[in-house]
């Protein structure tokens, strides 16, 4: 029986879109069972006094072979101003479940 291989390394990216900046950190794994995943996004914005805006997922991820795309099982907490941007007196905090469908 051959033995199956295990892709050992930990791929690490930064996100940085408009004011947006994160760290999601995820080991795959070769193989349908998929893999964990963490992540963190901090929201730092001028309309709430630099006031920042944290949210962490973690969770499962399966990424399909062929087309790169990936789908998210996992939880989520927020903590900081809302993201609404309409209400900017009102402080949030939250915690969820999630499915994400990165394409």
């Amino acid at each position: 029986m051959p033995k199956e291989e295990v892709d050992d390394s930990v791929a690490i990216r930064w996100l940085v879109l408009h004011s947006f900046t994160g760290l999601i950190v995820e080991r795959f794994v070769a193989g349908t069972q998929g893999a964990p995943f963490t992540a963190i996004n901090l929201n730092f914005r001028e309309a709430v006094d630099w006031s920042v805006s944290t949210t962490i997922q973690a969770g499962w991820s399966f990424q399909s072979p062929q087309s790169g795309r990936r789908i998210r099982f996992g939880a989520q907490y927020g903590d900081g101003p809302t993201s609404q941007y309409s209400f900017f007196q009102r402080h949030e905090q939250y915690v969820g479940g999630d499915i994400w469908f990165d394409y």
